[in-house]
């Protein structure tokens, strides 16, 4: 056993390093060499650690990333003055401050006269179980496109849910502020066990799914950050045919970088705090799914377009043969 442990290991540090020199093997679509680079990242390998809080900011999410300032963005904006946001984790019956709640997916907004016993009857979208409040270091929240993000690892298999006030002032969940230390916490969740497209679509759904992890912290913005495309095992910033950069098809570009003014310049518009997370090395796309329906394709190249990314599980789409077709690499600089 501990040789095969040791075998696994081995193959794995080599297959690490095959990675890492296939990212030297990189040129624009002029032919030019790029330089090495520290990480890659392929399009299947997308964090698991960020959610919607519901379905209805998908469009949210959307309208914020295009700065437009809507009456749909600001109604359904969360708000927190008098309701903080809060964001439970499941835990084990060890834990100090764990406490009993019950949580639904997509709950629905209180009502006055307060939740009735069906929100914690069981259910295929309900569970009861030990959670724990996080603290505002453990998690990233944006309360106008309406979604969290996890600073801290947990189980696959853990739920995530969240109290929160929207701008119309109602109230989801009852938290910690409103319970007694035995009264049971009303949770809109987030996250379930093992969210999958078919079995538990909604929660499918809230899954974020263009949100990358750059294996590095607290970046600085001589950061390099390429989006490629796999031709025959060079990778090059532009999809076979086109001459558009992939990076900005994908609009992760779209204005020069020194004028921070269109048209774009083909390299990645370094965004503190919507594009790029610097602190915990996270990568956010504008669009829901970058290298499916919102990679603009002609109809005739749709071959291009990694949907399974989207409609299947991570596991199940790895093995597609789109899986090798596009990464995000670069040189992290931290």
């Amino acid at each position: 056993m501990k040789a095969i442990k040791s075998i696994l290991v081995l193959v794995s540090i080599f297959s690490f390093f095959i990675a890492l020199s296939s990212c030297e093997n990189t040129v624009t679509n002029s032919g030019t060499p790029l330089p090495p680079d520290n990480f890659i990242l392929y399009a299947w390998d997308y964090s698991d650690s960020y959610y919607f809080v519901d379905t209805l900011y998908r469009r949210s999410f959307l309208e914020y990333y295009r700065d437009t300032m809507t009456t749909y963005l600001m109604a359904n904006s969360i708000i927190e003055s008098t309701q903080p946001l809060e964001v439970w984790v499941q835990c084990d019956v060890n834990t100090a401050d764990k406490r009993i709640c019950a949580g639904k997916v997509m709950l629905e907004a209180r009502p006055p006269q307060g939740y009735d016993t069906s929100v914690t009857n069981p259910g295929n979208d309900k569970f009861t179980g030990y959670f724990r409040k996080l603290l505002p270091s453990e998690f990233y929240h944006n309360n106008l496109a309406g979604f969290i993000g996890l600073n801290i690892s947990i189980p696959e298999n853990y739920r995530v849910g969240v109290v929160y006030q929207n701008y119309s002032y109602q109230m989801f969940g009852k938290g910690y502020m409103e319970t007694l230390p035995t009264d049971t916490i009303i949770l809109k969740l987030v996250k379930i066990d093992y969210p999958h497209p078919y079995e538990s679509p909604l929660a499918w759904k809230l899954k974020m799914k263009n949100v990358y992890k750059i294996p590095f912290t607290n970046l600085q913005s001589s950061t390099t950050i390429k989006t490629v495309f796999n031709d025959n095992n060079v990778y090059r910033d532009t999809i076979t045919g086109y001459t558009t950069p992939l990076i900005t098809m994908l609009k992760l570009d779209k204005v020069n970088n020194t004028t921070l003014l269109p048209p774009p310049d083909g390299k990645f518009d370094w965004k503190t705090g919507k594009t790029i997370f610097p602190e915990n090395g996270c990568l956010v796309f504008p669009t829901l799914e970058p290298y499916g329906s919102d990679l603009p394709l002609s109809q005739y190249d749709s071959n291009y377009c990694y949907f399974e990314l989207y409609s299947q599980s991570k596991i199940t789409a790895r093995m597609s043969n789109k899986a090798g077709y596009y990464a995000i690499k670069g040189n992290a600089v931290y």
